[in-house]
């Protein structure tokens, strides 16, 4: 009879080590994939971790990035599984907080500016989503474009606030635009200068285009 008792304990822990080996296969087959995402110009870390759902201090770690706002374009990151669950289709993003809300203060009617409250920063978007917030600039009057993931206008116009040139008024409008897939883009509100044109003012909200 002893002499079985190595053979039973043998017997024993083959079972155990089958009855064990199809959970762990199962397990690995349900772990997150991680992906590789190659920057395009004009995209920033921030941008690309709303695109994946996942944090900018993961990306920053997964890679060994020091600097979050040194990245190039063709440079090639690796996405850490963002966890289970599916990637949300809407969502509200972080809100913005400014000068909106003091209006009449005396520092914003001596100054000019233009300042986005919707969309949300990171929000995710439909055709037709509504831009607004508060403005102090000449004559009311300023421009918008919405740019895509690669940094191309795919929307613009003008818009006039309900006042301007040393009072601060609101403004609110839609915009609407077409893309195939889903994708980071931008929402970018400026005015251009008297003297030579140039872009003034620019104030840019990252966000979450859909179809």
């Amino acid at each position: 009879m002893p002499k079985l008792r190595p053979l039973v304990l043998a017997l024993c822990l083959l079972l155990l080590a089958a009855a064990q080996a199809p959970i762990g296969r199962a397990a690995n087959l349900a772990a997150p994939a991680q992906k590789t995402h190659c920057i395009k110009k004009g995209e920033t870390l921030n941008q690309i971790a709303f695109l994946y759902g996942v944090s900018v201090q993961a990306i920053a770690a997964a890679n060994g990035i020091v600097n979050p706002n040194l990245i190039f374009a063709g440079q090639c990151l690796t996405i850490p599984a963002a966890g289970p669950g599916p990637a949300p289709t809407s969502a509200p993003g972080f809100p913005a907080s400014g000068p909106c809300s003091a209006p009449n203060s005396p520092l914003l009617l001596a100054s000019n500016f233009i300042f986005g409250t919707a969309p949300n920063v990171g929000a995710w978007l439909k055709p037709g989503f509504k831009v607004s917030g508060c403005s102090n600039v000449f004559e009311a009057q300023f421009s918008w474009r919405l740019k895509d993931a690669g940094a191309n206008t795919i929307g613009n116009g003008h818009v006039t606030a309900s006042c301007g040139t040393g009072c601060v008024g609101s403004f609110a409008f839609n915009v609407n635009y077409s893309i195939a897939q889903t994708q980071v883009g931008t929402v970018e509100l400026f005015d251009e200068a008297a003297s030579d044109g140039h872009e003034i003012l620019l104030n840019s909200i990252p966000v979450v285009l859909q179809p």
